[in-house]
């Protein structure tokens, strides 16, 4: 089965008010925020739990896929709303700090072996990136450079987090079955550019041959069935 690009971002579009804004967050990105934004600290004390949420300004375009560089998300022209949004004791509920525009582009890999899904982070490029508001006073800073960083460091985090993959059932246990009747499943954007390939076997396409033997024939066909043939 081929999957064309179009079709996914026809999909990520259509879908777009069920799943945005895209909230991410990591221990990675609570741990080391404050290293490159370290005016949080007036807000946070010595610890926050942090997240992203990001909403692109324009859904409908969103994914490209090449044999050379895998799925990219976003690109040098796709804008990007980002807000920082931080919890802690004195927060229950996440509280908006600071909000970004920014020009986006995600090199990523998402393939699939034997039922099992191997999401990855590869790198992050930020563009133009400008500070709209801000609930604290925030000195100069390369905001391309922070967010990359951040960005990154999520990055890193998933990848180590999910090395070995997310089996289907995994997912939804109700799916696991799946995994026994489902044989040589594969998924990868690395075969024709602008195009996902999916394939699989099923169990019940397994070569099956029974030479039948000439008491098996005769005691499926009587005899008399079988003259008319001659």
């Amino acid at each position: 089965m081929w999957i064309h690009q179009n079709t996914v971002n026809t999909f990520v579009a259509s879908a777009a008010e069920y799943y945005l804004p895209l909230v991410m967050s990591s221990p990675a990105l609570s741990k080391n925020i404050m290293a490159v934004l370290p005016e949080l600290k007036a807000i946070c004390g010595d610890k926050c739990d942090m997240s992203f949420s990001v909403s692109p300004q324009d859904p409908s375009s969103l994914f490209a896929m090449t044999v050379a560089k895998g799925i990219e998300i976003g690109s040098e022209k796709s804008m990007f709303d980002v807000e920082l949004w931080i919890k802690n004791s004195s927060t229950p509920k996440p509280v908006s700090v600071a909000a970004w525009t920014t020009a986006m582009a995600l090199k990523v890999n998402f393939t699939m072996s034997d039922t099992v899904f191997y999401p990855v982070f590869k790198s992050s490029d930020f563009w133009n990136t400008k500070l709209t508001k801000s609930a604290i006073s925030m000195g100069a800073h390369k905001y391309d450079l922070v967010l990359d960083s951040l960005t990154t460091l999520m990055g890193q985090s998933w990848n180590q987090e999910y090395k070995a993959g997310i089996p289907l059932g995994q997912l939804d246990p109700q799916l696991a079955m799946i995994g026994g009747l489902i044989k040589n499943s594969t998924i990868s954007p690395y075969v024709a550019d602008g195009w996902m390939y999916a394939g699989f076997d099923m169990a019940a396409d397994a070569p099956y041959y029974h030479q039948l033997s000439t008491q098996e024939i005769e005691a499926a066909y009587p005899r008399e069935e079988l003259t008319q043939f001659l």
